[in-house]
């Protein structure tokens, strides 16, 4: 009969939690971003309100690293739903538009006018949920960068797992 070799140095419940962690938190993330996808998808069928835009700005940032610039379009937008007047500032759902090109943010910002009436989508649950863009749209491709880095995490999860179960498991010596 084999005697069972002894198990390798360190500790494999750590390897477990840590995994364990890492499972569960890219999990949560992908739940996060599939609700987020499914209420873009719904924003399309929201009813429209007549809004105005009362601020449009863009702010200019530089990368510390890579000294690159870029341009993230704010807005703050007013409509009103059956008297009550609501305030805005999502252009779609998800994050802020960002412009690596000063001239495609320009251009971005001239859609939308200080003073001029915008179409405004909201949600009919949550009145004061509002986007001028709605589906996916741009934020689209923020998504598929959150689920293929969510997908990452979720790898280096199951394997940090895997590899702290098999040192569980003594191992025949030959």
């Amino acid at each position: 009969m084999a005697e069972a070799a002894p198990v390798q140095a360190g500790n494999p419940n750590r390897s477990i939690g840590f995994g364990l962690v890492l499972v569960m938190a890219s999990l949560y993330g992908f739940w996060g971003v599939f609700k987020q996808f499914q209420t873009s998808q719904i924003s399309t069928k929201w009813p429209v309100a007549a809004g105005v835009i009362e601020e449009a700005q863009l702010v200019e940032s530089t990368s510390t690293r890579s000294r690159s610039k870029a341009w993230t379009l704010k807005l703050r937008y007013l409509y009103t739903i059956e008297g009550k007047e609501y305030a805005g500032s999502a252009i779609h759902l998800g994050s802020f538009p960002s412009y690596g090109d000063e001239i495609k943010a320009l251009e971005a910002k001239r859609k939308y006018l200080v003073g001029n009436e915008t179409p405004v989508y909201y949600n009919p649950e949550d009145l004061s949920e509002a986007v001028l863009e709605p589906g996916a749209g741009a934020a689209g491709e923020s998504m598929g960068l959150s689920a293929f880095l969510l997908g990452i995490v979720l790898l280096l999860g199951g394997t940090a797992m895997f590899q702290g179960i098999s040192r569980l498991r003594p191992k025949p010596v030959m």
